[in-house]
């Protein structure tokens, strides 16, 4: 049944009005390999006399090919020669592996600032490669200031050029609303653009919004397809939100064994939120038999590795000293507030009663008092 079920959620994807690709390889590496695409081939002497006449992807092939070692002996520091003459003469993909060898410092002196500049003009010879690195750099502040317009202007130039992972890397620019006013209609439409052409991260998040109908139609069931696509494909976020739907029975079965599993793939595969929930439901025996102190080990792994909620809940097994330790309200104290710092409003509610008075803490009803505020302006009610 279960079986069946996938198979409809994917055949409904097919058919909708933003259809996705049946199946999306993992996303691409933050960056390209600093060597050629593809292994150059022929005559080094034919090939240097082709480039002394003139022709610039004979030189871009030479390059490569001393890059490589292929026909003459390996010389990087000659690649780039050819490479920089290729690129002064029009060709944009020697302009783009200039830029990477300049980053890598691979038979060059590392110039960031010169990679920063060879890909602008990859760029505008229309290789889009430098347009989506530039754009890259720039929104995530990488190797140069961070600025979220140039970022759009390349990620844009880059979309427009056929690299699927620029439109999806501008696609969240439109929903978060600090580049560019809210437009979650072309949030949606560029993560749509960028799942089809096989972006797996993009499907993932185009799900996100299929299940509230943010931007693109309301369909929990396409949400489901498009997780189990994401979380195939090795993300682990993706079968975190598939073994969400599971838990709640949203576009999918309930099944609390296969969120388990599921949750438990996603915590294997770096995402700290599937380890916390992996956690919780073996905390409280769903979908397994209860153990406390597996969940606890859990929700450290969670803590350490970016969820604060794994944090809250391990602080509450260790002020309790239910994982089987002795009570330990120091730690717990710590954990909590790691997890508030991270802006979990239950963190701050549990350190607040701490502080409002329990034995092994120095009991101060000022400080109580604005982390119960920090916790309700936070969103928990508790702590109102």
């Amino acid at each position: 049944m279960r079986a069946t079920n996938a198979l409809a959620g994917l055949a409904l994807v097919a058919t909708m009005a933003w259809p996705v690709a049946a199946q999306a390889p993992a996303a691409p590496a933050p960056w390209p390999t600093a060597a050629p695409a593809a292994p150059a081939t022929g005559d080094p002497a034919l090939l240097k006399k082709s480039c002394d006449k003139g022709s610039m992807a004979d030189c871009y092939t030479l390059a490569s090919m001393l890059r490589r070692g292929e026909g003459a002996p390996k010389d990087a520091g000659k690649g780039a020669g050819l490479l920089k003459k290729a690129c002064d003469g029009g060709h944009g993909r020697a302009c783009l592996d200039l830029a990477n060898m300049n980053r890598t410092g691979e038979g060059v002196s590392r110039d960031i600032p010169k990679t920063a500049l060879l890909l602008k003009k990859a760029c505008d010879l229309r290789e889009g490669d430098g347009c989506l690195q530039l754009g890259l750099m720039h929104q995530e502040g990488r190797d140069v200031a961070k600025d979220l317009g140039e970022a759009a202007t390349f990620l844009q130039r880059a979309c427009e050029a056929g690299m699927v992972r620029g439109c999806g890397a501008l696609g969240p620019m439109y929903l978060d609303g600090v580049r560019f006013p809210r437009d979650a209609a072309r949030g949606g439409s560029l993560l749509k653009k960028a799942c089809d052409g096989g972006d797996t991260e993009s499907c993932v998040t185009l799900g996100k919004l299929a299940a509230t109908g943010d931007g693109v139609p309301k369909d929990a069931r396409a949400a489901v397809a498009l997780y189990t696509q994401g979380c195939n494909g090795g993300l682990g976020r993706a079968c975190y939100e598939l073994a969400l739907a599971h838990e709640r029975g949203e576009g999918a079965p309930r099944d609390a064994a296969r969120a388990l599993a599921l949750y438990a793939k996603g915590c294997d595969r770096g995402d700290a939120r599937g380890c916390h929930a992996e956690g919780r439901l073996i905390r409280d025996g769903v979908g397994a038999a209860r153990d406390v102190k597996k969940a606890a080990a859990l929700f450290g792994k969670a803590c350490d590795n970016g969820a604060p909620a794994g944090c809250v809940d391990l602080g509450l097994l260790t002020e309790s000293g239910a994982s089987g330790g002795a009570p330990d309200v120091a730690l717990a104290a710590a954990l909590y507030q790691k997890a508030c710092s991270a802006r979990d409003p239950r963190g701050c509610r549990q350190l607040g009663l701490l502080y409002r008075g329990v034995t092994g803490m120095v009991k101060d009803p000022v400080r109580a008092a604005t982390l119960f505020k920090e916790s309700c302006d936070g969103g928990d009610l508790a702590g109102c």
